[in-house]
């Protein structure tokens, strides 16, 4: 029997700086300023790990600058042994200005800028679920095109602005099933895949929106699914990854991809609402899409 999911992208030491807004030239008031455990995959584990499905993370990091991250997740219950270590080199360190509604990252890709990740493809094609987030475009499509059985999700986060080339993008979308974006994702991938034609059947596309929800798009079909609201929201980073994490409860308990997205939108939900992972539950979720 296949395992159920195949996580990739970065674990990060994030550091947030909130700011009232960004500064187009000159300077800006600083509010506060805070390093923490992040990361597309790390985030995504600190929550899939609290709704109770199985999941296995991979990426790669250095063992200098995130040995405590790593004895963390270890802790918490996750499984660290896909993900790969380098002594001679630090990172990935990620530097978020954070406006509240709105980020800007700054990557230092360290170890995630040489990896190859080929000899881990016999363990991958064993998972039903492969998810690629950030991380090394090629290497990921040599993993993507090996994989005969397995369903495919595209998720190139803020990547998508600078590390793939349209025909990487085209490659992915041709054996992706689903792809994950936010609404500035999807409008630069959509320029991009209209300037290259694409052909092909189309995956399903689930694109974040905030604070009204998610957009589920699947052939000709657009189904907005609403979100709870929320007031006093001072930061949405790591909602995202959170969402992605509820994404997959859904589909792990139902493989129907519009539940999927209630489950996303209640995860991020809770996530907002508690500043945290402390209040993120299978039974939480659950609790609010009922």
């Amino acid at each position: 029997m296949a395992k159920f999911l195949a996580y990739f992208g970065h674990v990060n030491l994030d550091t947030v700086l909130r700011v009232e807004k960004k500064a187009k030239r000159g300077s800006e008031r600083l509010l506060s300023i805070k390093t923490d455990f992040g990361g597309t995959a790390g985030n995504f584990a600190r929550a899939a790990v609290k709704l109770g499905y199985p999941f296995k993370i991979f990426s790669r990091v250095s063992e200098t600058t995130h040995r405590h991250y790593l004895d963390f997740l270890k802790e918490s219950g996750i499984d660290t042994e896909g993900i790969e270590t380098d002594s001679n080199i630090a990172g990935p360190l990620c530097y978020i200005v954070d406006s509240g509604e709105e980020q800007t990252a700054y990557m230092l890709q360290g170890p995630m800028d040489t990896w190859e990740t080929s000899h881990i493809v016999p363990e991958i094609e064993t998972y039903k679920h492969v998810h690629f987030s950030t991380g090394p475009p090629s290497s990921f499509l040599k993993i993507a095109k090996s994989l005969a059985n397995s369903l495919i999700t595209f998720d190139p986060s803020q990547e998508l602005f600078y590390r793939y080339s349209r025909q990487e993008i085209n490659n992915f979308l041709r054996v992706a099933k689903i792809v994950l974006l936010n609404e500035a994702e999807y409008d630069k991938m959509s320029n991009l895949v209209n300037r290259m034609h694409y052909q092909g059947s189309k995956p399903a596309f689930v694109i974040t929106k905030g604070s009204i929800g998610a957009e589920l798009i699947t052939g000709d079909e657009h189904i907005l699914v609403p979100t709870k609201s929320l007031n006093n929201v001072t930061s949405t980073v790591g909602a995202g990854d959170v969402f992605r994490a509820g994404f997959y409860l859904g589909i792990y308990l139902k493989s129907d991809i519009q539940f999927a997205v209630k489950t996303g939108n209640a995860a991020a939900h809770l996530f907002l609402k508690d500043h945290g992972y402390d209040g993120l539950s299978r039974e939480a979720v659950l609790n609010i899409i009922e």
